[in-house]
């Protein structure tokens, strides 16, 4: 299983470490039963977490991590946790 850093955000089969990202977001589809749902750094796009059980585009995943991280930058501004 390979890792690539492509379109600015690395794409992988597993999650990555944290300390592996610096600072672009992970798109995996390896965690079949668990979601990272707190960290907006990660997109679980394995086959049963996706709408309808298609794929995404290249687009919309990167629309998903601009809107994950401003919900996360409100949350922090309003007082809450990323």
């Amino acid at each position: 299983f390979g890792v690539t850093k492509r379109y600015d955000m690395w794409i992988s089969h597993a999650p990555l470490h944290p300390v592996e990202l610096f600072d672009l977001p992970n798109v995996h589809g390896h965690a079949h039963r668990n979601l990272l749902k707190d960290d907006v750094r990660y997109l679980n796009v394995a086959i049963e977490w996706l709408p309808n059980g298609r794929p995404l585009s290249l687009d919309c995943v990167r629309s998903m991590f601009v809107e994950r991280a401003a919900w996360a930058r409100a949350r922090i501004v309003c007082g809450g946790t990323p």
